[in-house]
């Protein structure tokens, strides 16, 4: 066997006994933490069931605390049709539309060059669990919060998807959609924008 392949499996091994005792440790420091009801309210972005596995999954450590918020950020939520997909950000992005509404039409569509979709969860996920926060001081619950980074940027198409469904014109990607008519100079950087 060629010393590449030796060294490979040797590799492999060690990583999935480091891989082991981390979720070992893991497993030890949460439930610690859960059962002294250290931890209030917690963030995860595995992949849906991940934790489950570990036995760190919301059902499992709210019967040691019910007063658990618990957020789950995923690409397409722990429920649905394609909750068993893999995906981050820009998958995102471009399977909400999001990015077919951006750009000059017969060109292929423009990355955001941010995090859009990380940063519009997060913000909907910071709500989210303040709210759950602020329910609980009501009923001493907490509850589970399932994120999703593609249902956060189907809710930002505003009046987008109104306008294209009840349109009776040609639908065209890459159309503005405004509530005012907006004209771009190709000459310059500037962007005039007309309002009643």
């Amino acid at each position: 066997m060629p010393p590449g392949v030796v060294t490979c499996r040797n590799v492999a091994r060690r990583l999935q006994g480091a891989a082991s005792r981390l979720e070992g440790s893991l497993r030890l420091v949460t439930s610690r933490a859960i059962e002294a009801r250290a931890v209030t309210a917690g963030v995860e972005n595995y992949w849906p069931g991940g934790l489950e596995k570990l036995g760190l999954g919301y059902a499992a450590l709210a019967t040691r605390n019910p007063g658990l918020v618990y957020c789950s950020v995923s690409a397409y939520g722990h429920t649905g049709p394609d909750s068993a997909q893999a995906g981050f950000g820009l998958i995102a992005e471009a399977k909400s539309g999001a990015m077919a509404m951006v750009g000059v039409r017969g060109e292929a569509a423009p990355l955001f060059r941010i995090a859009l979709a990380e940063m519009s969860t997060g913000i909907h996920g910071v709500a989210a669990v303040c709210a759950a926060l602020f329910g609980r001081v009501q009923s001493g619950r907490g509850q589970h919060i399932d994120m999703a980074l593609y249902g956060c940027m189907v809710s930002m198409h505003d009046n987008a998807v109104q306008c294209y469904t009840l349109s009776t014109a040609e639908r065209s990607q890459r159309r503005p959609v405004t509530i005012c008519p907006t004209r771009r100079c190709t000459a310059c950087s500037l962007a005039v924008t007309a309002t009643s």
